[in-house]
């Protein structure tokens, strides 16, 4: 990444065409962010180029990277202003709120296979203006031994959220509130059933739903851990799961569908379609298993796991001995060198897929972890 300062003060930023897809900068910020900011807006002199541009706030301590991202898809100036609640963590989710009080430094990322250029002219905190509540997630659902607590990142200008939970013909809790937290007794739910938990936030302008309503959860199960089951109740759902809990290639379009999520490829080449778990979501688990049907797809796959030192364990799927199915694979199956998976620190799960064609796609359902 080349950055420069034009004749109008700008910060020109370049990514080169060097065969790497992505290119980062560090940005420096003077003072410290010793409020709680409402909003951000930054304006920008775009180039057409077609790249994905990220503005990145990470964390000190917990390191836990807050993304807005967008596309150079236009040429001249443009503004984006947002607000606090339409980051989303990308890396290292921890309590998944976001604390700019923590920022350690803030970085643009650019996403691009060759080259692009682009300018920018303001990036700063703000203000906002009081209206209906902005957006906000329901970022973390606990089990404990009598009840299941379901925590909200604050709306800004909120008062109230109502929240439901139900089994898509059955509601379970429908409740109104002024807190963050609502706690729902587990003597309501059953194990193996899943469960859609929607939230608005309201006050006298209207109300908003969260990013990721729809939310789909189920009760701990000693013998697996549930990574996907792509349960959603609508597309609309899948996509604010993918968007807070995955990394998935921009050429890759995902459907929701009977048989699962339809993975369709929009390009030839190496695709990425990652899971990202909470921290020590494997302890206890040895095998991972998944459904797939890869009889239109025309390419390799190459499984991987990571753990938290962000090291990778690959395993090659043999997708022409078996084209479709259920597929369990060990742990111990996926190898860094001679060196198999052993640690229970899993973070990550990933399906590398190198598209021969560009024209295919996948169905892809039931991703769990098994003891």
């Amino acid at each position: 990444m080349n950055i420069a300062i034009t004749n109008q003060n700008n910060l020109s930023i370049s990514k080169v065409a060097d065969g790497k897809t992505y290119g980062s900068v560090r940005l420096n910020y003077w003072g410290s962010v010793c409020y709680m900011p409402e909003g951000f807006r930054m304006t920008v002199k775009g180039t057409n180029s077609g790249a994905s541009i990220a503005m990145r706030f990470i964390e000190g301590g917990s390191y836990e990277i807050w993304s807005y991202k967008f596309v150079d898809d236009f040429e001249g100036e443009r503004t984006f202003t947002f607000s606090v609640g339409d980051l989303t963590c990308v890396y290292n989710k921890q309590n998944n709120i976001f604390e700019p009080q923590k920022i350690a430094y803030i970085e643009l990322m650019v996403e691009k296979s060759g080259a692009a250029t682009l300018e920018i002219e303001e990036a700063r905190f703000i203000r906002l203006d009081r209206s209906a509540p902005m957006s906000f997630i329901i970022s973390n659902v606990t089990e404990l031994e009598d009840k299941v607590n379901v925590t909200l990142a604050p709306a800004l200008f909120a008062t109230t959220y109502h929240m439901t939970l139900t089994t898509g013909a059955t509601t379970v809790f429908d409740r109104t509130q002024e807190e963050l937290t609502f706690s729902i007794d587990k003597s309501l739910l059953e194990k193996g059933v899943p469960y859609y938990i929607d939230v608005e936030a309201i006050n006298e302008f209207g109300s908003t739903a969260a990013t990721n309503s729809g939310f789909v959860f189920y009760l701990k199960d000693e013998s697996r851990v549930i990574v996907c089951n792509f349960d959603f109740k609508d597309q609309a759902a899948l996509t604010a799961y993918i968007d807070s809990s995955m990394s998935v290639h921009a050429s890759l379009t995902t459907t929701l569908e009977a048989e699962g999520v339809k993975i369709t490829s929009g390009g030839a080449g190496w695709q990425q379609f990652i899971f990202k778990l909470d921290t020590g979501a494997g302890a206890g688990m040895s095998k991972l298993q998944f459904t797939a049907d890869f009889s239109n797809y025309h390419g390799t796959v190459v499984m991987q796991l990571a753990d938290t030192n962000w090291s990778t364990y690959t395993y090659n799927l043999d997708i022409v001995a078996q084209p479709n199915g259920t597929y369990v694979i060990d742990f111990s199956s996926f190898v860094n060198g001679s060196t198999p998976f052993t640690t229970q620190n899993l973070m990550w799960v990933m399906f590398n897929f190198n598209d021969n064609t560009g024209n295919g796609y996948i169905l892809l359902d039931d991703v769990v972890l098994l003891k």
